[in-house]
């Protein structure tokens, strides 16, 4: 099977909630592992905590499946005449889900780590507005690129390529302690 024939079988109908789970687990995966290492204080001694890291990919699976549902559901009713008319409002559409995806990578996360939802969802809601100037800086920009000239079928994967980033992030979020005042 030539490379064109396995990523056309691949982003098809009947295997595209598969493959962008997939790819969205594995960067969710790689974002976190990446952000152990950089929060490690002591690289020299770092320590990759594997639970954590397939814990986020668990996270990044389903959050793999609702991208690909959301994008679904944003092309097929947010269509204008002008290209920019209709990348805009994409954007603006999709920005305003970033709180409930962030909310649910975070909560999801603390649930998987044993944690209540009140415990999970009170650490998310400490931290929603670092967490909302990380998605204003990753996301719109991002998007611009997505929504103006990638094709649809491959949105999630763009987007799990930037999930690295966004995921280095969320897992910091995720992770940490107290956020210190600025």
């Amino acid at each position: 099977m030539t490379i064109k024939k396995a990523i056309a079988l691949l982003y098809s109908k009947k295997y595209i909630y598969a493959t962008n789970s997939l790819t969205t687990s594995t960067f969710f995966g790689i974002g976190d592992s990446l952000s152990q290492f950089i929060i490690c204080e002591d690289k020299a001694n770092f320590k990759w905590n594997k639970w954590r890291t397939v814990r986020l990919f668990l996270v990044g699976g389903c959050i793999g499946i609702m991208s690909t549902k959301w994008y679904n559901l944003l092309d097929s009713n947010v269509k204008f005449d002008c290209k920019m008319k209709e990348t805009f409002s994409k954007i603006c559409c999709d920005f305003s889900t970033t709180p409930f995806f962030s909310s649910f990578a975070i909560t999801t996360n603390g649930l998987l780590e044993g944690k209540s939802f009140k415990k999970s969802f009170t650490e998310y809601s400490n931290q929603w507005s670092d967490v909302l100037k990380a998605d204003a800086k990753i996301w719109p920009p991002a998007q611009i690129i997505n929504f103006f000239l990638l094709p649809h079928k491959f949105r999630v994967l763009y987007v799990a390529f930037v999930d690295i980033i966004y995921s280095c992030a969320i897992s910091y979020f995720a992770h940490i302690k107290a956020i210190p005042t600025r």
